[in-house]
Formats: C-alpha cells, structure tokens, sequence
C-alpha cells in the first residue's frame, strides 16, 4: 500500500480508494437499497359511471335550482370523460332522462343548462330511472 500511496497523486488516490468503497457499498447494500426503493404496482384506473340525479320541482325555483345548475355543470367539466360515463337526470313533476350515460360533455350542459322549476318532488321516481340507466334493479 505503501509504494501504491507514493507512486499515486493525492487526487487519484482518493478516487481509487472512494471505488472500492463504492463497488463495496454496492456489492453488499445495493439489492437490500433496491427493494427498498422499488415503486408499488400501479393500480389500474377504473371506469365510472355516474348519474346526476337533479331536483328541478317547484320548491328548487330560483336561486336554488340557478345554483345546483353551477354546480352540476362544473362537476362535468372536472370529470375525466375518457374514464367515466355520466348520465343526467331530472325529477320534478316526473322523472326524465335528459342525457342517458355518455363520455361527451355536451348533452350533459345543454341538459344542465335547459333544467326548469316545475312540478312536485317524485324522488321515488328519479330513483328509480337512475337505477334503471345503471342497469340496477331496484
């Protein structure tokens, strides 16, 4: 070590021995440091189908309905539309399918923006088209 220490410029000495040092560390820590560090699985994305179901009786007249419409709108604006389905539905005097599910926002703002106090609260019934647009039986 001695004639390898005289022989080696300071620099060069320290990078070789900060080698070994490394291929050492390596050797003996690096599959521990590996498994370690390694990332989990991804997890699938997985698709959605939601219904909007939205009271547009005569109690929602007004500001109340005005701002379920904002709410509802900027809902399906931050939806992925790539991933998920939404279907819009509104009871108020009966219940009606205004956009069956789709990945287009489009039908989903012009019903949104189309929704008109009317009629009583059949809650029952948006219940059960929403089902039925899921394909759920009730």
């Amino acid at each position: 070590m001695r004639k390898l220490r005289q022989k080696l410029a300071k620099p060069l000495l320290f990078a070789t021995y900060g080698a070994i040092g490394c291929f050492l560390a390596a050797s003996l820590l690096g599959e521990a440091w590996l498994s370690l560090t390694r990332l989990p699985p991804s997890v699938p994305s997985t698709t959605h189908a939601i219904v909007l179901l939205i009271d547009s009786s005569n109690s929602m007249d007004g500001n109340k309905l005005s701002e379920v419409k904002t709410a509802a709108s900027g809902f399906v604006q931050r939806q992925d539309l790539s991933q998920n389905q939404i279907a819009l539905i509104s009871f108020g005097g009966g219940a009606q399918v205004i956009a069956p599910l789709t990945a287009n926002a489009n039908p989903l703002q012009q019903g949104i923006s189309g929704l008109q106090a009317s009629g009583g609260t059949p809650m029952t019934g948006g219940i059960q088209a929403a089902s039925q647009v899921l394909q759920i039986r009730p």
